[in-house]
């Protein structure tokens, strides 16, 4: 084997050996045909601040970017680990262009840049390394797999386009920055010794050579004479100000990307897809089969009737066009973001202020109502997400029989200028009257639908500013374009591992040692929804199964690959099967009994907040202070198992909103090869009784090691399942307090 391999050890002089592998000859890209979606395509009206060049490391200069290695990514090619190098100008895998604005990049003023690889056309995503998905990849730019995405703040990385390229300069991370990507409290793409780039802490514009990019040719002779794998243009740099022409024939100079048959066959020259797309269905309001279904209410006061509502950064408006993606009556439709389009009756909404489904009389509330389906804006009503807006019946009953709800409410100045921009707080859970901070706003979000975001409804954010009215004659009426599609679970910018058929399940019996509730007899009670304050709480089932029914008993599957879930006979535990209930609900525990809204490896499975069973299994949980995926050794940390399928609590391990808490492999790594991860580790004292309550602050991303403000902890949610919330330790709320046995 070592015949077909070079040890690059050379070029490390003076500095600790790097251990990297080098092919002979990186194996030749050819841009699979997509099975769905557009797939990765050359993006012919950006602004380019750099063109085909390598991107290489300040402190190791002979060392670049490389993501030659496309097999180590999944079956579309995503999730390719961007690896560490020797630089050599004939390797296409080592070409990047960065992309101050387009079609993936929608900031205007050239502050941001995507990361894209000149032959694959993917984005550099900082958390897109399939092997450690906490490290940098290739991921379909816009964060969606199949390539429809638009632009993702995971792929944006802050930028000075004054800066000299060639002197170096670093790459900020923009999700998760701090004031705007300046001073401690960053992350950037970092240089590391095991041949991958990290995430790493830094404090621009200070950075360390290990932070620090050269972007341009190489000048440095590359280590082995290889032959190039196809015809190589060469890398040149663009001014910023230099935007690609978009005829129906692209010339790139990334020649090895091209999608013809055979590896050999490569043309210089990207074929652009046509954009062309069909008009949205028209919707016919169907025959209610109860109730009296959605009527036009003639009774109303209207603030605006048949407007759009459009976002003024990004000219992007409501759309409810795909009415198809809710059910059966059309309720739970998904409220997308999409180009503004005055054709698109998808985009006219009415604002009602009074009326039979909007009983406040002096105009400070508003309905939003689809002119076109005569259903209501409801903040929890999008079929994919329960926890973000939708159309619902207007009055909150199914059939459409409903009065009033305060979940389809919003806060309303009727002197306010709409064209200048409102925002919408919820009524729903709103504190002070919808005015100061605490509150809850429609906010753009990047995936393409639109979700409820923290508000300061006197200081709103753009993404929370929405302009009522006509489309003006400033504002551009465009085709419709591909987003995101409302059929499918939406990733929440999330890039997303899971192969287009499931693999079959096979049954086993697991027997162990430890005490497990994995074989436990199915419970004779009635499972019971959480209590709430909050009207039309979802039930703890995902699938909304009815609360009659017994849980299903979990059957450990076989892994198709990797180790899967195992017990970790090894491991040290503070609590061994036990209920973790609430302290403002006593009668509240975390429950994973629906392991089927997970994946297909039962990863992902959301965390619900069930009632109180001692015989019901996913009710049942370790706490491990030391063990295989717990690698701290003085207990001052600890990770939550499920004692029935063998997986951690992960804090953003929720399958239908990825920032909020499910189960996932412990270690991290959905195969179960993982080994410790910073998602899955609580902050703990070992010297607490459990039994009179402890918090779960999350380690990942902690201040003063999980001591004070700026932290973030398990918390209960009303609407039936777990989240992440600011927290101050020891200082807790009730929410926040859980107690243990």
């Amino acid at each position: 084997m070592l015949c077909g391999l070079l040890v690059i050890f050379s070029l490390f002089a003076g500095s600790p050996a790097f251990p990297i592998l080098r092919r002979q000859g990186p194996e030749p890209f050819v841009l699979p045909v997509p099975r769905e979606g557009p797939g990765p395509t050359f993006d012919a009206t950006a602004t380019r601040a750099a063109t085909g060049v390598q991107i290489r490391n300040a402190a190791n200069p002979d060392i670049c970017f490389d993501v030659s290695d496309f097999r180590a990514g999944d079956f579309r090619f995503n999730l390719v680990p961007l690896a560490l190098r020797p630089c050599d100008g004939t390797i296409d895998g080592q070409k990047f262009d960065l992309i101050t604005k387009g079609e993936h990049n929608n900031v205007a003023d050239g502050t941001r840049t995507l990361i894209v690889s000149s032959q694959q056309f993917t984005c550099v995503d900082r958390r897109g390394n399939k092997n450690d998905r906490n490290r940098p990849g290739l991921f379909a730019c816009g964060g969606r797999a199949v390539g429809d995405g638009e632009t993702t703040s995971d792929q944006q990385y802050f930028f000075n386009k004054t800066a000299s390229l060639g002197s170096g300069i670093g790459f900020t991370n923009v999700r998760d920055a701090v004031n705007n990507g300046v001073g401690p409290g960053n992350t950037c793409i970092t240089f590391n010794r095991d041949g991958f780039v990290s995430n790493a802490p830094c404090a621009p514009p200070n950075f360390t050579p290990e932070q620090t990019w050269v972007i341009g040719e190489t000048n440095v002779e590359a280590p082995v004479p290889q032959p190039a794998p196809s015809s190589s243009a060469s890398a040149a740099t663009t001014p910023a100000s230099s935007v690609s022409s978009a005829p129906s024939a692209v010339t790139t100079p990334v020649p090895s990307t091209s999608s013809a048959p055979t590896p050999s066959s490569v043309s210089s020259t990207a074929t652009i897809p046509s954009s062309t797309v069909n008009p949205p269905e028209k919707f016919v309001l169907p025959v209610p089969a109860e109730g009296p279904g959605p009527t036009f209410d003639e009774t109303a006061t209207r603030a605006a009737t048949s407007v759009h509502i459009r976002n003024p950064d990004t000219n992007l408006c409501f759309d409810v066009s795909h009415f198809r993606a809710g059910d059966f009556r059309f309720n739970l439709v998904p409220i997308a973001l999409k180009p503004c389009d005055s054709a698109i009756d998808g985009q006219k909404f009415d604002l009602i202020t009074k009326g039979a489904h909007n009983n406040v009389q002096d105009g400070s509330r508003t309905l939003i109502v689809s002119s076109q389906q005569f259903t209501c804006v409801d903040r929890r009503s999008n079929r994919n997400d329960r926890n973000r807006p939708g159309l619902f019946a207007c009055g909150g009953r199914a059939a459409g029989d409903g009065e009033t709800t305060a979940d389809q409410q919003f806060f309303f100045n009727g002197s306010a200028q709409l064209s200048d921009g409102i925002g919408f707080p919820l009524v729903r859970d709103s504190v002070n009257n919808g005015a100061g901070p605490g509150n809850q706003c429609l906010t753009l979000n990047r995936d393409g639908f639109l979700s409820n975001a923290p508000c300061n409804p006197s200081q709103l954010a753009p993404e929370q500013v929405w302009v009522v009215g006509d489309l003006s004659g400033d504002v551009p009426s465009l085709p419709n374009q591909p987003t995101p599609s409302a059929s499918t679970s939406p990733g929440l910018g999330e890039p997303s591992e899971c192969p287009i058929q499931a693999p079959a399940v096979v049954t086993v019996t697991v027997t162990v040692a430890e005490p497990s509730a994995t074989q436990a007899p199915a419970p004779s009670s009635i499972t019971v929804a959480p209590e709430s304050t909050n009207a039309g709480a979802r039930q703890p089932s995902a699938t909304n199964a009815p609360s009659t029914e017994q849980p299903e008993e979990f059957v450990l599957p076989v892994p198709q690959e990797g180790p899967g879930p195992l017990l970790d006979t090894t491991a040290t535990r503070a609590a061994t099967s036990v209920q973790i209930r609430s302290a403002a609900q006593p009668d509240i525990c975390f429950d994973v009994s629906d392991f089927r809204a997970g994946d297909f490896r039962f990863n992902l499975v959301p965390l619900a907040l069930g009632k109180c069973d001692a015989s019901i299994a996913g009710q049942k949980f370790d706490l491990i202070t030391k063990g295989k995926h717990n690698n701290v050794q003085d207990e001052s940390r600890v990770i939550i198992v499920s004692a029935q399928q063998l997986t951690c609590v992960d804090r953003r391990g929720n399958k239908n909103d990825r920032n909020r808490p499910g189960l996932f492999a412990c270690g991290g790594r959905a195969v179960g090869d993982g080994e410790t991860s910073f998602d899955q580790q609580f902050f703990f004292d070992k010297t607490a009784d459990l039994s009179k309550g402890i918090a779960f602050p999350t380690v990942r991303d902690a201040s003063n090691n999980g001591v004070g403000q700026g932290n973030q902890c398990l918390t209960l949610n009303p609407d039936g399942f777990l989240s992440n919330a600011p927290c101050s330790p020891p200082n807790l709320t009730p929410e926040q307090t859980w107690i243990i046995g």
